[in-house]
């Protein structure tokens, strides 16, 4: 039966490994993709071309509203780290239970919000951007 159990232990531990692999993936692009979403809205609003003033023109509070979402995920992908580290801090003061997680604590509830917030801004940001440059297209 510990045989069974070492084995059930060793996936679990892969299984864990693929979800800390994937959420660091996750994070990371979603860094990435609110930093570009937020220099191409900057580029566009900075630009002299016709393209940029015809979108301004046109799409300005979409553009405003996409980089500010863009400028949100980073905080977000920020507080979700803040909140992390915070609630790390807590876990690490609470010798009394075996330095587990409080799980009924804001900030260990917090980093998971904003975990999931911070996808929803992105993706938000660049879905309203590629509305954005595909109704200047088609205009």
């Amino acid at each position: 039966m510990t045989g069974h159990t070492e084995l059930s232990q060793h996936r679990r531990e892969q299984v864990l490994d693929e979800q800390r692999h994937v959420t660091e993936k996750i994070t990371d692009l979603v860094r990435y993709i609110g930093f570009g979403v937020a220099a191409i809205c900057y580029s566009i609003f900075t630009s002299d071309s016709a393209f940029s003033k015809e979108l301004l023109n046109d799409y300005k509070n979409h553009l405003l509203i996409s980089a500010m979402l863009a400028v949100l995920t980073v905080l977000f992908d920020y507080l979700q780290f803040l909140f992390g580290y915070i609630s790390v801090r807590k876990a690490l003061r609470n010798t009394t239970d075996d330095y587990k997680y409080l799980s009924d604590n804001l900030f260990y509830k917090g980093r998971f919000i904003f975990y999931y917030t911070k996808q929803i801004t992105v993706l938000s940001a660049v879905l309203l951007l590629l509305y954005t440059l595909m109704g200047n297209l088609n205009g």
